[in-house]
């Protein structure tokens, strides 16, 4: 028989209300409780009534769902609970970027009141340190990805997740603001030097350290960005829904702008810490602040992920779908000059092959016997 209706080939391929609706159709059907094997076996109904109607190709809805067709995606309620996942490493966050925001404010002012002589009377700008963070990102993501995240992962037995690397780098911005600290206190403490006249940044007196002692609470800050920001960009992209996916990127960029307004309300706490003439004040002060912050944020962080489960491995032996559009289930053959629709069953393995479709009624095509509750055809299910 014709597997193609004539009448249907002068119509709409694909009913475009039936594509926009699917999700809402399946939620109707199978309530909340929506498992990948409903979600697969829409999809496929979709595709062959698609297929049936002259479109030889996989359609829309197929395509559409080819990355998410994941449980409950798709899914308002479920979609806001995937997000709510990540939150607490997003919120926390917000403490690196205290740290962070003093790259461009007191470590710049401490710096601005060191030895900045460079070649005699030639003297250095502070904010030229803003290279170290620069130089760490560039020489840590390569080294740690290639050697220490590796070697870390033999000692330990087991991966390096991505929250563990987070964690570790609350520990490290903790670290690089107690050496901003530690400088601060020596440099107050070392004697002025006379007759070389002003900071070119300050105005004011350099003390005789060096201002390269600075590059150790710079190159530490971007070693704590790359462990928690490059981490929490994967975060956002890999563990939340399709349709989310910009929603989370914006809210991990939101942190930054909520980090820079908590230091701005930190520095007019220690104000009177914090003088222009930084051998006045007590900047060290506001730095063991924010080191403590960073403390408190790494145990807070710690626990608010423990029982934390990625896709992955939340996945574990659930079943994973192919709708790789590069094998459809149904091949086109000509016969007696008229075209047909067979299903494809030599190229699959023979534990993954169907029962051919038997139908109560005599139909026209295979594959229209889903609809009289036969086993859907093309459906691929295999171990995730």
């Amino acid at each position: 028989t014709d597997a193609v209706n004539t009448d249907a080939v002068n119509t709409d391929a694909v009913n475009t209300d039936a594509v926009k609706d699917l999700n809402k159709e399946i939620e109707v059907t199978h309530g909340e409780d929506i498992t990948k094997e409903d979600v697969a076996i829409e999809v496929v109904k979709e595709d062959e009534t698609a297929v049936a109607k002259g479109k030889t190709q996989i359609s829309d809805v197929h395509l559409k769902t080819k990355e998410t067709v994941r449980g409950n995606e798709g899914c308002p309620v479920a979609d806001a609970r995937e997000m709510w996942r990540i939150m607490p490493a997003v919120l926390c966050a917000t403490s690196w970027a205290i740290a962070y925001s003093q790259m461009g404010s007191t470590f710049i002012s401490e710096a601005c009141q060191m030895d900045l002589r460079v070649g005699g009377s030639s003297q250095l700008n502070g904010t030229v340190l803003n290279l170290a963070d620069c130089l760490a990102i560039i020489i840590c993501i390569p080294l740690f990805d290639r050697y220490l995240y590796p070697f870390i992962e033999r000692v330990k037995g087991s991966p390096f997740t991505v929250l563990q690397k987070m964690a570790c780098g609350f520990i490290v911005t903790c670290l690089a603001m107690i050496s901003a600290a530690v400088i601060e206190i020596q440099r107050r403490q070392a004697p002025i030097l006379e007759g070389q006249g002003d900071s070119n940044c300050s105005g004011y007196q350099m003390s005789d350290v060096s201002v390269f002692w600075m590059i150790i609470p710079f190159f530490l800050v971007g070693v704590g960005e790359v462990l928690i920001v490059v981490q929490l960009y994967h975060l956002c992209y890999i563990e939340v829904p399709a349709g989310m996916k910009s929603t989370a990127q914006a809210l991990q960029l939101l942190t930054l702008g909520l980090g820079n307004a908590i230091a701005a309300g930190l520095s007019v706490a220690f104000q009177s810490f914090v003088t222009d003439d930084l051998n006045d004040g007590h900047l060290e002060y506001l730095y063991f602040t924010i080191a403590g912050i960073e403390l408190i944020t790494y145990f807070l962080f710690v626990y608010a992920v423990k029982d934390f489960r990625y896709k992955a491995e939340s996945a574990g032996n659930a079943p994973s779908i192919d709708v790789s559009p590069a094998s459809p289930p149904f091949e086109e053959t000509k016969e007696h000059g008229h075209s047909s629709l067979e299903r494809k069953h030599h190229d699959l393995p023979q534990q993954e092959q169907f029962d051919e479709c038997k139908c109560t009624e005599p139909c026209d095509k295979k594959c229209k016997c889903q609809d009289d509750g036969c086993p859907v055809i093309g459906l691929r299910i295999e171990e995730a």
